[in-house]
């Protein structure tokens, strides 16, 4: 699959700094769960181009289109489940080379058929990365809907902020409905982030949820938290 920059790389230098620093953070990733990236070049007009591993199942928002279309369908157990795992298990990775993914959400989460299985998921789209050693800059760039508290009233950000976007994505899949729907406003038309709806799916993954959709950063468990506790309940289940 290919990315390529909109505008000529020669009358953006903030584009040229995007893309570098995108083709960066990909080369410094590996996992089943996170998009491959296999090189980036230039065009004959002047356009930077990445190219990565080709998703042949699309995104999952297109799948959670579909459903909400249908409206008498939804994701099975087993796609939940699957691909929740796989989004924490890459997220987690991502998190482990010290990067901030910042724009976690179905669109960028990219389906490659498997034979005889589900597809499986893989995390995309690093245009907001960030490695957790460079300055934070509030853009107002990202999706409102699956921002997290901290970031939404930019009081701060760190790799638990996309733990809080992908538990949104756990919820649509769940659901097939945004989360930040549910959410309360005041008079300003600021969102309060209290009272956040339960998930009301599996006891055990109901329990991760409400560790990843805490207001404050600091009780709100990070990915490898949740990953390991996936993996436990994984082996448990195994196991019987």
């Amino acid at each position: 699959a290919l990315k390529e920059l909109k505008n000529n790389i020669r009358s953006n230098s903030s584009n040229e700094i995007s893309i570098s620093g995108e083709s960066k953070i990909l080369r410094s990733l590996n996992h089943t769960n996170v998009i491959g990236f296999n090189e980036c070049f230039q065009n004959f007009d002047g356009k930077i181009c990445l190219v990565f591993e080709y998703c042949d199942a699309g995104d999952l928002k297109k799948v959670l289109k579909k459903l909400k279309e249908a409206k008498s369908k939804k994701l099975s157990t087993n796609e939940i489940k699957k691909w929740f795992y796989e989004l924490m298990s890459g997220l987690e990775h991502i998190h482990s080379q010290r990067i901030i993914h910042k724009d976690i959400k179905p669109e960028n989460l990219m389906l490659k058929k498997v034979a005889n299985q589900l597809p499986i998921l893989k995390i995309g789209d690093f245009g907001l990365s960030k490695f957790l050693n460079e300055p934070i800059q509030f853009t107002g760039r990202g999706t409102d809907i699956y921002k997290s508290p901290e970031i939404y009233m930019r009081e701060g950000m760190s790799e638990k902020s996309d733990v809080w976007s992908a538990g949104c994505v756990l919820f649509e899949m769940v659901h097939l409905k945004f989360l930040f729907l549910y959410l309360k406003q005041d008079e300003k038309g600021k969102v309060i982030f209290e009272n956040v709806p339960h998930l009301d799916f599996d006891v055990e993954i109901d329990k991760i949820y409400d560790k990843m959709m805490k207001k404050c950063l600091n009780e709100r468990a990070s990915s490898r938290e949740i990953l390991e506790i996936l993996n436990q309940n994984l082996t448990e289940n195994l196991e019987k």
